[in-house]
């Protein structure tokens, strides 16, 4: 049995929003379902995630297929106004995420430093 990696919807519509409109389609010759999609390739997922993340990302309207041509089955993945505004929400939370990272590394660093100098002074004054 496979574990399913959770949230995977939201690397998927994350990848839309900043590569969209028209970057990823699903054709007559590669479907979402499929390991050698560009865009399971580039998020390193299956076709079948990727297939069910498309899929939950259009039955929750997050995004919608926008068929070019019905004779070769074409078809872009379009954000909606609600999937653009989740995703520019999961954008800003991922940004914080990364500057929280970052303060709460220089603090490390400072601590750190303050230590060394403490010790040192330390030492300075013994010996």
């Amino acid at each position: 049995m496979e574990i399913r990696k959770p949230n995977t919807w939201k690397k998927v519509l994350l990848e839309i929003y900043r590569h969209a409109p028209g970057k990823y389609c699903s054709s007559g010759k590669m479907s979402y379902w499929d390991d050698q999609h560009d865009l399971a390739k580039r998020l390193r997922i299956k076709g079948h995630e990727l297939g069910e993340s498309i899929s939950f990302l259009e039955d929750n309207k997050l995004t919608r297929l926008n068929i070019q041509s019905y004779k070769e089955y074409s078809d872009w993945v379009d954000l909606t106004e609600k999937g653009f505004n989740i995703a520019l929400e999961l954008e800003k939370q991922s940004r914080e995420v990364r500057e929280k990272k970052r303060v709460d590394l220089l603090q490390l660093w400072l601590v750190i430093l303050t230590a060394i100098l403490a010790i040192s002074a330390i030492v300075n004054i013994l010996f």
